[in-house]
């Protein structure tokens, strides 16, 4: 056994031996017996290898990865968003139309920060192209948690510009990244832009 991201002093029980397959058996079960804690801590890898000798038979594959996932830290997913463009005009952020991407938690525990970045797919955004169509948020980081105290649900918001021209659905994503204090189940939301002319 290897460490991967994991400190087999801490976080796993190191185990090593022989496993001789008798006659007619084509499986084996290595059981790994993990070390619980309640620190708050990223999920962490553990490499299970087999050989390097392998007697009467041939490796295919010689390696397992384990992963401990973190059951302390909270579990960050964000849901997509999908809305019409809307009507307001090219007069400010209030007049366009906000897509309010909900971000959840699994648990109360800590205060999870987040990177946020948004990507085109077919929309375009004010940093990609002259005629855009929502404002991007290029990687910005906040500075505390998105969170109430006591709330399970935060939100970030994106600003659409509306357009009065027939055209078809289009797309953005919006990333959450380098999530400190938590872990990620869904870090992607896919915002889908309902043409409404």
């Amino acid at each position: 056994m290897r460490d991967g991201t994991t400190d087999r002093s801490n976080d796993y029980v190191q185990k090593s031996g022989i496993i001789n397959f008798a006659k007619g058996e084509t499986t084996k079960t290595i059981t790994i017996l993990i070390i619980g804690d309640s620190r708050l801590e990223s999920d962490e890898t553990f490499n299970v290898e087999l050989g390097p000798s392998c007697i009467g038979c041939t490796l295919v594959d010689a390696k397992g990865v384990g992963t401990i996932i973190d059951d302390d830290a909270p579990r960050i997913s964000i849901l997509d968003v999908s809305m019409k463009e809307g009507t307001g005009e090219f007069l400010g952020f209030t007049d366009w139309t906000k897509f309010d991407f909900v971000i959840k938690r699994s648990n109360l525990l800590g205060a999870p920060v987040m990177c946020v970045l948004t990507t085109d797919v077919t929309a375009k955004s004010y940093y990609s192209d002259p005629v855009y169509d929502y404002v991007g948020r290029s990687g910005d980081c906040p500075q505390q948690s998105p969170f109430n105290v006591i709330s399970f649900t935060a939100t970030i918001t994106v600003y659409v510009i509306a357009d009065s021209m027939p055209e078809n659905p289009e797309t953005f994503l919006v990333k959450l990244l380098l999530c400190g204090g938590c872990n990620f189940d869904d870090n992607v939301a896919v915002g889908t832009i309902l043409n409404d002319d």
